[in-house]
């Protein structure tokens, strides 16, 4: 959020929000270069300078502004100024109406659409993480279920090539046992016949 801003030239301030802050701005714009842009941290406060042919445009903010936000502050600034072609002045309104400290509060007013689109794409982000975990998650699952499904289909196949021997075995000693059932049988009635058809 921006504080306060002030717009210099080599004869001095032309306009400020904060007179008490004019010899602090004056003293760290003497460090600048022409087109240059800068960032100070003076005494705990954040400056950024914006310096454009022979005039400085400066922004005093809250130390979590970052440095995209105050120098989009300033690079309007610029434009404005540069538009009403402002003059000298020592208050904080221009002679053509740049009203400084309306002008910092209708960009703070301002959303920040770059944080705001930031946000949004860290949501996704966090939603797109979540539902290709998700799929992954699901793919583990998958592949143990086809992993136990192949199991019991082995399984299974192994069952019923020992239920099948099995059934082979048993009908055999059915048959075995029926076999020997009838020739005990037949031999009895052998027997018997022979004994009664000997008398």
């Amino acid at each position: 959020m921006i504080q306060h801003a002030a717009i210099l030239n080599a004869d001095g301030i032309i306009i400020s929000t904060n007179p008490q802050l004019n010899s602090m701005i004056l003293h760290l714009a003497e460090k600048l270069a022409t087109d240059e842009r800068k960032s100070f941290v003076y005494d705990n406060i954040l400056f950024h300078f914006l310096h454009k042919t022979e005039v400085v445009y400066l922004c005093i903010c809250d130390t979590n502004a970052g440095r995209r936000r105050p120098f989009i502050f300033l690079e309007l600034l610029e434009k404005e100024w540069t538009s009403t072609s402002q003059g000298a002045s020592s208050s904080s309104k221009g002679r053509k109406g740049l009203d400084l400290n309306a002008f910092i509060a209708q960009f703070n007013e301002t959303p920040d659409t770059f944080s705001d689109v930031k946000t949004s794409l860290s949501s996704v982000q966090s939603i797109l993480t979540t539902n290709i975990e998700k799929v992954l998650e699901r793919n583990e699952r998958i592949d143990t279920l086809l992993s136990k499904t192949e199991t019991l289909t082995n399984n299974s196949f192994a069952f019923k090539k020992r239920a099948t021997g099995l059934k082979h075995k048993l009908v055999f000693e059915n048959i075995a046992g029926w076999t020997a059932v009838s020739l005990g049988v037949a031999g009895v009635l052998g027997l018997g016949y022979l004994y009664l058809g000997g008398l």
